[in-house]
């Protein structure tokens, strides 16, 4: 720790998980509400949706609140509503995270059961991370160039860098968590040190800060690098209980409204694999929320007595 304020600003990445409890607890008041505004929200949505104004509709996190839209539609017709709309959300946005949650939604449609998806995501980790492992050489250069030209010579050192800027970038701050800060990021740097040295600049005046409350643009590989190996299997653990409770009772939720929480949790973990989310106190708390209300819909469907003792029972 090198500053307590810094520390303070990484600790989103813990207090933010108490509104899992706000979604666990107040589940069917957020029905209400989505079943109150479903109007007005979708006329919100349509609106910026077709007239794209960023200082009124976010870029790729809107995609979080399209399912509540079609909380009465029911069975799978709910994803030909779902896919269409996020790549219009894609196009007039130009937003790539927009379009993969678009596909998401496709290879849910397309899975006939959780060990097919789960097949079809593992060989996708597996592709990603021997992306990264055979880009790594190309990428490593930036550590022995100015930091102001880094983004320029490591697009010239391979065709697939440098087809877009952004892209580039977050695989130069993937990089950094993973290779530069290797093996000590295995138990993770912890809070309030300063995690990436190459990274874009908006604002000159907030360069000091920045090290340190920067996003990765992967809040997967971002906690990987604060808190080690042991979130990872933690989230993995989340993921998998998750996805198996989905895809063995998915016609079951089909027919009640907490299937919608489903996507939109869904949806915000596409979001957190190519954005800022549970590293910022705004989107961090999105997560942790809708996780709790998919939690609360799985304990509602079956619930689990896990032990009882002096007549109290803890559950999930």
């Amino acid at each position: 720790m090198d500053n307590i304020y810094y520390f303070l600003r990484n600790l989103v990445i813990v207090y933010s998980i108490a509104t899992f409890f706000v979604g666990f607890y107040l589940q069917k008041y957020f029905l209400y509400f989505f079943n109150k505004t479903k109007h007005i929200l979708g006329l919100y949505i349509l609106m910026f949706l077709l007239v794209p104004n960023e200082s009124f509709f976010e870029r790729f996190g809107m995609a979080t609140l399209f399912p509540p839209l079609f909380k009465r539609v029911q069975n799978k017709h709910i994803y030909w509503l779902l896919v269409p709309i996020n790549f219009v959300y894609a196009v007039t946005y130009h937003s790539s995270t927009a379009a993969v949650v678009g596909m998401f939604y496709v290879l849910l449609l397309a899975s006939p059961s959780y060990k097919f998806f789960k097949i079809v995501v593992i060989t996708g980790l597996v592709f990603a991370a021997s992306l990264m492992i055979y880009l790594h050489p190309y990428v490593a250069m930036m550590y022995n160039v100015p930091k102001n030209e880094v983004i320029e010579l490591v697009m010239k050192q391979h065709p697939l860098l440098a087809k877009d800027p952004n892209n580039t970038w977050r695989i130069l701050l993937w990089d950094q968590i993973l290779f530069n800060h290797f093996p000590g990021n295995i138990f993770g740097a912890g809070f309030g040190t300063p995690m990436l040295t190459y990274f874009p600049v908006e604002d000159p005046t907030k360069m000091p800060s920045l090290p340190y409350v920067v996003g990765g643009h992967n809040s997967f590989i971002y906690l990987f690098g604060r808190l080690g190996i042991v979130a990872i299997v933690f989230l993995g653990l989340i993921y998998r209980k998750v996805f198996k409770e989905f895809f063995n009772n998915r016609d079951q939720y089909l027919q009640s409204d907490s299937y919608i929480f489903f996507l939109s949790f869904f949806a915000i973990s596409i979001v957190a694999a190519f954005n800022p989310v549970l590293e910022t106190p705004i989107f961090a708390s999105s997560y942790w929320l809708f996780l709790g209300l998919v939690a609360r819909s799985v304990y509602n469907r079956s619930p689990k007595k896990i032990f009882q003792k002096d007549n109290a029972t803890f559950a999930f």
